[in-house]
C-alpha cells in the first residue's frame, strides 16, 4: 500500500491496518522460531543416530577382538598339541647318560622309525621313560669284556662318550633282528641291555630320537 493510499485511510482502517501488519509480523515470527526448533531437533537426532552407529562399531570391534583371541588361542593350542605329539619333551631324573644327559635337563624327542647305532634314544618300560644309547642293531653280536670294553662284531668300537668300568664277568649276547641293544653312558649305574629284565628293545617301544637337550 503506497503513502496516497495510506492518506486516505480513516483513523480507524488506519489501526486496524497497523494491528494486521503486527499480527503478520508475530505469525512469521513464530514460523520462523519454529523452524529454529525443528533444524535444533533434527541437529540432536542426528547425534543420537551418530553415538548409535558409534556403540554399535564400539560393540563389533570388542566381538572381532574376542574373536581373534580365541581363534589365535585355538591355532597355539593346536600347534603345542601337534608339536607334544610328534615332539614328545620329558625331565631327566637319573644320571645313567651322564655326561651327555644329566639329572635336571630336559630332553626333547622327535619320533620316527629311522633309528641308528650311536642314536640316544627314550624307551619306554614298564611305565618308565629310559634314556639310552643304542650300540648295536639286530643280527649283531654284543661281546663286553672284563675291562668294560665293547665289541660289536669282534670289532671294538670307540665310545669316547661313555664312562667305563671294569666288569666281574664278561658279557655276551646275540641281538635279534628287529632289535636294539642298549647302553648307558654311565655304565656303572645304567640299567640297560645288560640286564635280563631289560633285554633288547624293539621299535615298538621306542618313544623317539633325543634331538635336542636343555
Amino acid at each position: 500500500m503506497d503513502r496516497k493510499e495510506i492518506k486516505g485511510l480513516s483513523k480507524t482502517q488506519l489501526v486496524e491496518l497497523l494491528i494486521e501488519q503486527a499480527d503478520e509480523s508475530d505469525r512469521l515470527r513464530k514460523q520462523l522460531d519454529e523452524s529454529g526448533e525443528t533444524e535444533q531437533d533434527g541437529e540432536e537426532c542426528q547425534k543420537a543416530v551418530d553415538a548409535q552407529v558409534l556403540r554399535k562399531r564400539r560393540k563389533l570391534n570388542r566381538k572381532s577382538l574376542a574373536i581373534g583371541v580365541l581363534g589365535a588361542f585355538l591355532i597355539i593350542a593346536t600347534m603345542v598339541t601337534i608339536f607334544v605329539s610328534c615332539f614328545p619333551v620329558y625331565q631327566v631324573h637319573g644320571s645313567s647318560m651322564s655326561p651327555a644327559i644329566n639329572a635336571g635337563d630336559t630332553i626333547v624327542c622327535m619320533r620316527g622309525n629311522n633309528y641308528g647305532v650311536g642314536d640316544i634314544i627314550a624307551i619306554e618300560y614298564q611305565d618308565i621313560i629310559l634314556i639310552k644309547r643304542i650300540v648295536a642293531k639286530g643280527g649283531d653280536r654284543i661281546v663286553i669284556n672284563e675291562s668294560g670294553a665293547v665289541f660289536v662284531n669282534d670289532a671294538a668300537i670307540d665310545e669316547p662318550y661313555a664312562t667305563i668300568v671294569e666288569n666281574n664277568e664278561q658279557y655276551t649276547a646275540q641281538v635279534p633282528q628287529g632289535k636294539w641293544y642298549i647302553l648307558g653312558d654311565n655304565r656303572a649305574i645304567s640299567g640297560d641291555s645288560r640286564l635280563r629284565e631289560i633285554g633288547t628293545v624293539s621299535d615298538e617301544q621306542i618313544i623317539g630320537r633325543v634331538v635336542l637337550t636343555i
